[in-house]
C-alpha cells in the first residue's frame, strides 16, 4: 500500500469519526419547537396552573363521541 492511500485511509477513517459524533450529538429537529408552539405550551402551563384542564374523558362527554 501506497503512502498516498495509507494517508487517503487515515481521512476517510477520520471523516467517519466525525460522523458518527455528528449522528450521536445532533439535535433531531422535531424536538425543536416553533413559535407557535411554544406559546401553545406556555398557555397550556399557564391552564394547568389555574387549573383550567379538561380531561380527555370529560371533553369526550361534553362532545358526545
Amino acid at each position: 500500500m501506497s503512502a498516498d492511500e495509507r494517508q487517503i485511509l487515515s481521512e476517510l477513517k477520520a471523516i467517519r469519526n466525525e460522523l458518527s459524533y455528528i449522528k450521536v450529538t445532533m439535535v433531531d429537529k422535531d424536538m425543536l419547537l416553533t413559535d407557535e408552539e411554544k406559546k401553545l405550551l406556555d398557555q397550556s402551563h399557564k391552564n394547568e396552573k389555574q387549573l383550567r384542564l379538561v380531561s380527555s374523558q370529560e371533553l369526550r362527554k361534553k362532545l358526545k363521541i
